[in-house]
Protein backbone atom coordinates (compact mmCIF):
# COMPACT_ATOMS: atom_id res chain seq x y z
CA UNK A 1 0.00 0.00 0.00
CA UNK A 2 1.06 3.70 -0.38
CA UNK A 3 3.79 3.96 -2.75
CA UNK A 4 3.82 7.34 -1.53
CA UNK A 5 6.15 5.78 1.14
CA UNK A 6 7.86 4.25 -1.85
CA UNK A 7 9.78 7.51 -2.50
CA UNK A 8 12.22 4.68 -0.63
CA UNK A 9 15.15 6.20 1.10
CA UNK A 10 16.59 2.69 3.25
CA UNK A 11 18.05 -0.37 4.56
CA UNK A 12 20.39 -3.09 5.17
CA UNK A 13 18.84 -6.93 4.42
CA UNK A 14 18.54 -9.69 6.91
CA UNK A 15 21.04 -12.66 7.23
CA UNK A 16 18.32 -15.67 7.82
CA UNK A 17 18.17 -18.76 5.08
CA UNK A 18 15.73 -18.18 2.49
CA UNK A 19 12.78 -20.55 2.69
CA UNK A 20 13.70 -23.54 0.83
CA UNK A 21 12.47 -23.19 -3.27
CA UNK A 22 9.20 -23.82 -3.91
CA UNK A 23 7.79 -22.94 -0.75
CA UNK A 24 4.52 -20.58 -0.99
CA UNK A 25 5.32 -17.06 -0.83
CA UNK A 26 2.61 -15.14 1.70
CA UNK A 27 3.57 -11.39 0.34
CA UNK A 28 -0.39 -10.39 1.04
CA UNK A 29 -0.82 -8.44 3.81
CA UNK A 30 0.34 -5.31 5.67
CA UNK A 31 4.60 -4.37 6.14
CA UNK A 32 6.85 -2.20 7.68
CA UNK A 33 9.28 -1.23 5.21
CA UNK A 34 13.13 0.44 6.33
CA UNK A 35 14.94 1.37 4.07
CA UNK A 36 18.79 2.94 3.39
CA UNK A 37 19.58 5.18 0.75
CA UNK A 38 23.35 4.10 -1.25
CA UNK A 39 25.33 6.53 0.85
CA UNK A 40 22.34 7.45 4.05
CA UNK A 41 21.69 6.06 7.20
CA UNK A 42 18.46 3.79 7.90
CA UNK A 43 15.06 5.27 8.18
CA UNK A 44 11.29 4.16 8.78
CA UNK A 45 9.49 1.83 9.22
CA UNK A 46 6.89 2.66 6.45
CA UNK A 47 3.74 0.96 5.83
CA UNK A 48 3.16 -1.03 2.38
CA UNK A 49 0.44 -3.25 1.35
CA UNK A 50 0.54 -6.00 -1.07
CA UNK A 51 -1.81 -7.66 -2.63
CA UNK A 52 -1.21 -10.78 -4.36
CA UNK A 53 -3.23 -13.25 -6.68
CA UNK A 54 -1.85 -16.23 -9.03
CA UNK A 55 2.11 -15.43 -8.70
CA UNK A 56 1.02 -11.45 -9.59
CA UNK A 57 1.10 -8.35 -7.24
CA UNK A 58 -1.62 -5.71 -7.21
CA UNK A 59 -2.07 -2.23 -5.79
CA UNK A 60 -3.90 0.79 -6.50
CA UNK A 61 -0.67 2.26 -7.76
CA UNK A 62 2.09 -0.99 -8.04
CA UNK A 63 2.28 -4.06 -10.36
CA UNK A 64 4.17 -7.30 -10.11
CA UNK A 65 4.90 -10.70 -9.99
CA UNK A 66 6.19 -13.49 -7.45
CA UNK A 67 8.59 -16.21 -8.89
CA UNK A 68 9.80 -18.83 -6.18
CA UNK A 69 11.42 -16.83 -3.99
CA UNK A 70 11.81 -13.55 -5.05
CA UNK A 71 9.49 -10.79 -6.28
CA UNK A 72 9.24 -7.60 -7.96
CA UNK A 73 7.11 -4.76 -8.53
CA UNK A 74 7.06 -1.51 -10.45
CA UNK A 75 5.06 1.29 -8.22
CA UNK A 76 4.38 4.88 -9.41
CA UNK A 77 4.49 7.50 -6.92
CA UNK A 78 2.33 11.08 -7.21
CA UNK A 79 5.19 13.15 -9.38
CA UNK A 80 4.21 10.54 -11.99
CA UNK A 81 8.47 9.02 -11.27
CA UNK A 82 8.61 4.79 -10.71
CA UNK A 83 9.94 3.05 -8.48
CA UNK A 84 11.45 -0.88 -9.39
CA UNK A 85 11.32 -3.12 -5.84
CA UNK A 86 13.17 -6.77 -6.72
CA UNK A 87 13.13 -8.42 -3.39
CA UNK A 88 13.53 -11.98 -1.85
CA UNK A 89 11.33 -13.63 1.53
CA UNK A 90 14.03 -14.73 4.01
CA UNK A 91 10.99 -16.28 6.04
CA UNK A 92 7.65 -16.34 6.27
CA UNK A 93 7.53 -12.59 7.86
CA UNK A 94 10.89 -10.87 6.70
CA UNK A 95 12.33 -10.03 3.37
CA UNK A 96 15.15 -7.73 2.03
CA UNK A 97 15.77 -6.59 -1.41
CA UNK A 98 17.38 -3.62 -3.00
CA UNK A 99 15.21 -0.18 -5.35
CA UNK A 100 15.79 2.52 -7.48
CA UNK A 101 13.68 5.06 -7.84
CA UNK A 102 13.11 7.07 -11.22
CA UNK A 103 12.09 10.29 -10.88
CA UNK A 104 10.91 12.63 -13.42
CA UNK A 105 13.35 15.62 -11.94
CA UNK A 106 16.35 14.90 -11.07
CA UNK A 107 18.43 12.06 -10.35
CA UNK A 108 17.83 8.24 -9.89
CA UNK A 109 17.73 7.23 -6.23
CA UNK A 110 18.83 3.69 -5.33
CA UNK A 111 19.25 1.70 -2.09
CA UNK A 112 18.25 -1.36 0.02
CA UNK A 113 15.38 -2.39 2.01
CA UNK A 114 14.05 -5.05 4.67
CA UNK A 115 10.57 -5.68 5.78
CA UNK A 116 8.67 -7.14 8.29
CA UNK A 117 5.27 -8.22 8.42
CA UNK A 118 2.54 -7.14 10.43
CA UNK A 119 -1.20 -7.51 11.20
CA UNK A 120 -2.83 -3.40 11.63
CA UNK A 121 -6.24 -3.88 13.90
CA UNK A 122 -7.58 -0.14 13.59
CA UNK A 123 -10.60 1.12 12.28
CA UNK A 124 -11.13 3.49 9.92
CA UNK A 125 -13.82 4.99 7.41
CA UNK A 126 -14.69 7.69 5.48
CA UNK A 127 -17.29 9.11 2.83
CA UNK A 128 -17.42 12.10 0.42
CA UNK A 129 -15.77 12.97 -2.71
CA UNK A 130 -11.90 14.06 -4.03
CA UNK A 131 -11.87 16.27 -6.90
CA UNK A 132 -15.48 15.14 -8.17
CA UNK A 133 -14.52 11.51 -7.63
CA UNK A 134 -16.77 9.93 -4.40
CA UNK A 135 -14.82 8.44 -2.36
CA UNK A 136 -16.43 5.88 0.31
CA UNK A 137 -14.33 3.76 1.97
CA UNK A 138 -14.65 1.38 5.48
CA UNK A 139 -11.81 -1.18 7.03
CA UNK A 140 -10.84 -2.43 10.45
CA UNK A 141 -7.37 -2.89 8.73
CA UNK A 142 -5.90 0.40 9.45
CA UNK A 143 -2.57 1.58 10.69
CA UNK A 144 -1.62 4.27 12.85
CA UNK A 145 1.80 5.69 12.49
CA UNK A 146 3.90 8.41 14.81
CA UNK A 147 6.64 9.74 12.90
CA UNK A 148 9.56 11.24 14.32
CA UNK A 149 12.41 13.25 13.24
CA UNK A 150 15.42 12.33 14.94
CA UNK A 151 16.51 8.54 15.75
CA UNK A 152 15.48 8.60 19.33
CA UNK A 153 12.25 8.94 18.65
CA UNK A 154 11.78 11.97 21.09
CA UNK A 155 10.23 14.97 18.38
CA UNK A 156 7.26 13.82 17.06
CA UNK A 157 6.16 15.85 13.48
CA UNK A 158 3.55 13.91 12.44
CA UNK A 159 0.84 11.47 13.01
CA UNK A 160 -0.83 9.23 10.15
CA UNK A 161 -3.69 6.55 9.13
CA UNK A 162 -3.37 5.03 6.45
CA UNK A 163 -5.37 2.21 5.18
CA UNK A 164 -4.77 0.30 1.33
CA UNK A 165 -6.72 -2.19 -0.79
CA UNK A 166 -6.41 -3.53 -4.21
CA UNK A 167 -8.12 -0.66 -5.53
CA UNK A 168 -7.25 1.96 -2.96
CA UNK A 169 -4.68 3.53 -1.23
CA UNK A 170 -6.02 6.67 1.26
CA UNK A 171 -3.21 8.11 3.28
CA UNK A 172 -4.06 11.27 6.65
CA UNK A 173 -1.74 12.68 7.84
CA UNK A 174 -1.99 15.22 11.09
CA UNK A 175 0.41 17.77 12.17
CA UNK A 176 1.35 17.04 15.32
CA UNK A 177 1.70 20.11 17.15
CA UNK A 178 -1.70 21.08 17.18
CA UNK A 179 -3.55 17.91 17.69
CA UNK A 180 -4.49 17.15 21.27
CA UNK A 181 -7.85 15.70 22.59
CA UNK A 182 -11.45 17.63 22.49
CA UNK A 183 -13.12 19.31 19.58
CA UNK A 184 -9.89 21.18 16.85
CA UNK A 185 -10.28 23.60 14.07
CA UNK A 186 -8.92 22.26 10.76
CA UNK A 187 -7.09 24.85 8.33
CA UNK A 188 -3.87 25.94 7.88
CA UNK A 189 -3.95 28.80 9.98
CA UNK A 190 -1.05 28.81 13.10
CA UNK A 191 -3.30 27.71 15.56
CA UNK A 192 -5.24 25.05 13.27
CA UNK A 193 -4.85 21.51 12.76
CA UNK A 194 -2.83 20.75 9.66
CA UNK A 195 -4.37 17.70 7.62
CA UNK A 196 -2.86 16.92 4.64
CA UNK A 197 -4.69 13.64 2.35
CA UNK A 198 -2.81 11.30 -0.20
CA UNK A 199 -5.15 8.90 -2.05
CA UNK A 200 -4.52 6.83 -5.31
CA UNK A 201 -6.78 4.63 -6.82
CA UNK A 202 -4.85 2.98 -9.75
CA UNK A 203 -7.11 5.88 -12.39
CA UNK A 204 -6.10 8.65 -10.29
CA UNK A 205 -4.04 10.21 -7.25
CA UNK A 206 -4.24 12.93 -5.42
CA UNK A 207 -3.40 15.38 -2.51
CA UNK A 208 -5.75 17.78 -1.57
CA UNK A 209 -5.43 19.82 2.00
CA UNK A 210 -7.95 20.28 4.96
CA UNK A 211 -9.00 23.99 4.62
CA UNK A 212 -11.52 24.17 6.95
CA UNK A 213 -13.76 21.73 9.29
CA UNK A 214 -13.11 20.26 12.82
CA UNK A 215 -12.38 17.05 14.10
CA UNK A 216 -13.58 15.67 17.64
CA UNK A 217 -10.12 13.97 19.25
CA UNK A 218 -11.67 11.37 22.01
CA UNK A 219 -8.46 9.26 22.75
CA UNK A 220 -4.63 10.21 21.91
CA UNK A 221 -2.07 8.76 23.76
CA UNK A 222 1.29 6.71 22.95
CA UNK A 223 -0.98 3.80 22.55
CA UNK A 224 -3.36 5.21 19.89
CA UNK A 225 -6.04 7.78 18.83
CA UNK A 226 -9.28 7.87 17.93
CA UNK A 227 -11.31 10.87 16.52
CA UNK A 228 -14.28 11.68 14.25
CA UNK A 229 -13.93 14.09 11.29
CA UNK A 230 -15.53 16.47 8.52
CA UNK A 231 -13.48 18.38 6.72
CA UNK A 232 -13.30 20.61 3.92
CA UNK A 233 -11.09 20.47 1.35
CA UNK A 234 -8.58 23.04 -1.20
CA UNK A 235 -10.23 21.07 -4.10
CA UNK A 236 -13.87 22.04 -2.98
CA UNK A 237 -14.72 18.40 -1.59
CA UNK A 238 -15.75 17.49 1.60
CA UNK A 239 -15.17 13.97 3.72
CA UNK A 240 -15.96 12.66 6.50
CA UNK A 241 -15.75 9.24 8.78
CA UNK A 242 -14.05 8.27 12.05
CA UNK A 243 -10.72 6.63 13.33
CA UNK A 244 -10.08 4.49 16.04
CA UNK A 245 -6.33 3.25 15.83
CA UNK A 246 -3.43 1.77 17.75
CA UNK A 247 0.24 3.52 16.66
CA UNK A 248 1.58 0.32 15.08
CA UNK A 249 4.92 2.03 13.83
CA UNK A 250 6.77 4.91 15.67
CA UNK A 251 9.70 5.61 12.23
CA UNK A 252 12.59 7.77 12.19
CA UNK A 253 12.04 10.02 9.15
CA UNK A 254 14.98 12.78 9.31
CA UNK A 255 13.65 16.10 7.26
CA UNK A 256 13.53 15.62 4.15
CA UNK A 257 13.51 12.28 3.71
Amino acid sequence: MCAATLGFTGCSGSSSSPPPLGTALDLQGFWKIWTTETGEGEVGPAALFLSVSEAKIFGADLSGTVQGNTFEFVAVVLDGGRTQVDGTLTTAISGQGTYTVRKVKGLDVTGTFRMMKFAPTGTFSVTGSIRGTKITHSTDLAVGIRKFTDPAKTALVEVEVLTGSMDLDFEMDFESANLALGVLNVGTGPSDLGIAIEVSTGTYAARPIAVGGTVNVTKYDPSGFTMTFTLNLNTGDSLSGNIDVRFDIDAFHPPGS
